[in-house]
C-alpha cells in the first residue's frame, strides 16, 4: 500500500511500516507548505491510497468522501516518535483491511 506521511510527522517514523507499504513523507515528495486541498490532490493524482497525520484540523476544512481519499488521523499525546510507535498496532490494523474515502481516527491509548 502507498502511503504518505504528513509534514507533522517525524521523518523516522516511516522505518516502523513493514516492506509491504511504500511510505513516502510530504518532505521527501517535495511538497512542504501545500495547503491541505492540493495536498490531498497531489497524493491521489500520485497513487497514495492514505494520507496518516496528526493534523486534527484537516477533518473539517477538507470533504475527504469527496475528494475520494483516505486520511488516517492519530490522535496523540506528542508527536514524537514513540507516542506514534505506540500507534502502530492500531494503524497495522486498519491498513490490513480495504481503506474507504474518509477519514479513520486512531487514539492512543492512555498508558502508552
Amino acid at each position: 500500500m502507498r502511503l504518505l506521511l504528513d509534514e507533522n510527522m517525524p521523518t523516522l517514523f516511516r522505518a516502523d511500516f513493514g516492506p509491504e507499504h511504500d511510505v513516502q513523507t510530504v518532505r521527501s515528495m517535495g511538497w512542504l507548505g501545500k495547503q491541505n486541498g492540493e495536498l490531498l490532490a497531489l497524493m491521489t493524482a500520485h497513487g497514495f491510497q492514505a494520507l496518516i497525520t496528526i493534523d486534527k484540523n484537516l477533518y473539517g476544512q477538507q470533504n475527504l468522501a469527496k475528494a475520494g481519499v483516505s486520511v488516517i488521523l492519530l490522535r496523540v499525546f506528542s508527536s514524537r516518535l514513540d507516542s506514534l510507535q505506540a500507534m502502530m498496532p492500531q494503524l497495522n490494523d486498519v491498513l490490513s483491511r480495504p481503506l474507504t474515502a474518509g477519514i479513520t481516527i486512531l487514539h492512543q491509548p492512555r498508558n502508552a
